[in-house]
């Protein structure tokens, strides 16, 4: 048989999905590595490939080669799945053998990025003593990823404090982190003062008071530097019998 006029190959193809486990938290991508090779006249061939996935910095992560002696066709199969790969292009290469002729090598690439959510949705979620609770719902589907919270500055007036006493000014953030769990929420994201600052700016003659601050919202991407998705106003203060607090325009009062 002359291999001229015998088996044709199409293009390499390369995949790349999104995977979650059981519980919905993790995130894994799936890959595969695709080639197909045919002969229409259906004649028998001793077909052979290698196939090769290489990550963003060209180091191989999988490796799958096999052997057929049939017709009228063959394809590869190389698949594997990845934890949290960074960004960038993933890159696949299959050579092909028909009998003991190298046909070459195919080359396909597949460009890998996470989204940043266009942001979150808050509401309130009940109380903790005189915190008030808020939980978050983000816009798209960022399950398993870990979001924090970052001090922007623009932070004040905290017109609870005076320099007379021996609590500090509360002017920024005092930082947390959270994961996003199954239900596409996070939380809870506690504002206000506890129930001994409370009393003590109200014995000292402080209250109404209140402070108000900037939040920015950051979330991880594997092999990147945090994303900032949202910046929020925060607000909490007091009167001599009530607490309240708000969350991106969110607003909860309470007798405390």
């Amino acid at each position: 048989m002359d291999i001229d006029d015998g088996p044709r190959h199409g293009p390499a193809l390369i995949r790349a999905l999104p995977i979650r486990d059981a519980n919905g938290e993790v995130v894994t991508w799936g890959f595969g590595c695709y080639f197909a090779i045919w002969d229409e006249n259906e004649n028998l061939w001793d077909f052979t490939y290698e196939a090769r996935l290489l990550n963003t910095t060209n180091t191989e992560v999988a490796y799958h080669t096999s052997w057929a002696s049939q017709k009228p066709a063959f394809s590869s199969q190389l698949t594997t799945s990845l934890n949290d790969p960074v960004e960038g292009t993933y890159t696949c290469k299959i050579k092909w053998w028909v009998d003991s002729t190298y046909l070459g090598e195919g080359v396909a690439t597949v460009n890998l990025s996470y989204t940043t959510p266009s942001g979150e949705t808050t509401a309130h979620d009940g109380w903790n003593g005189p915190y008030a609770l808020f939980r978050q719902t983000m816009i798209g589907s960022y399950v398993g990823r870990v979001v924090e919270e970052f001090d922007p500055g623009g932070g004040g007036p905290d017109t609870c404090y005076d320099s007379s006493l021996i609590y500090p000014e509360w002017t920024a953030i005092t930082g947390g982190d959270w994961t996003v769990g199954s239900d596409n929420k996070w939380g809870h994201d506690n504002v206000g003062w506890g129930d001994t600052l409370t009393q003590y700016y109200r014995a000292n003659g402080r209250a109404p008071c209140q402070t108000q601050f900037y939040q920015d919202m950051k979330i991880n991407r594997p092999g990147n530097s945090q994303a900032t998705y949202a910046t929020h106003l925060l607000k909490a203060g007091m009167t001599s019998n009530t607490v309240w607090a708000e969350r991106a325009g969110v607003y909860a009062s309470r007798t405390w």
